[in-house]
């Protein structure tokens, strides 16, 4: 779970990273669900934080780049029972959960267990949260946007890529100026009713 990007995560170009520059404390392992076994498993490469290179950056990683944990203790399950939703919280499934290692009916299992929760917590109750369920394939992303504005059957009718969801993440939480290829992609704020 990354919590909120704050100071100069913001100010600071990112870097690419791979193998060589990870530290092993940055490999958070979780569990991959084969039906017949478990093994652990976890692929850097989904996590932005790992690609964060200065002082500033690596600091904002330590402190705010957590484990998930499960639905009953951890990271999101606290802040969710505690109503202490970051601003911005960006949660990934391990390769297993995100369907990449296994099939689709497990990451529909996983998603059926978090996706309730959040849209049971206070804050979602209260409008101060938005689900986006975002998958890495190229356009045409596979999406799902919900929150308590958006009408069911909405539909985003213009090419979008991963840059419209930070374009529209963005706008959200009033940051300016625009990272990267998001200054000039779509956003989906009306489409939604975000």
């Amino acid at each position: 779970m990354w919590r909120p990007m704050r100071g100069p995560v913001l100010d600071t170009h990112l870097a690419l990273c791979d193998y060589r520059t990870v530290a092993p404390d940055d490999l958070v392992p979780s569990d991959f669900e084969y039906g017949d076994r478990v093994s652990q498993g976890y692929a850097v490469k989904h996590n932005p934080a790992a690609y964060f290179s200065s002082v500033e950056d690596r600091a904002a990683c330590l402190r705010d780049d957590l484990p998930l944990g499960d639905p009953d203790a951890g990271a999101l399950a606290d802040d969710l029972a505690g109503a202490t939703l970051p601003t911005f919280a960006f949660v990934t499934p391990d390769l297993c959960h995100d369907t990449h290692n296994c099939g689709v009916e497990v990451g529909d299992r996983w998603l059926a267990i978090w996706v309730p929760r959040l849209l049971d917590s206070a804050p979602y109750r209260a409008g101060a949260t938005g689900v986006f369920i975002v998958w890495d394939e190229p356009t045409p992303m596979p999406f799902i946007a919900i929150a308590p504005t958006v009408s069911p059957g909405s539909a985003v009718s213009m090419p979008v890529d991963h840059y419209s969801l930070l374009r529209t993440t963005e706008e959200l939480l009033g940051l300016r100026p625009y990272l990267g290829g998001a200054s000039t992609a779509p956003s989906m704020r009306a489409s939604l009713g975000l």
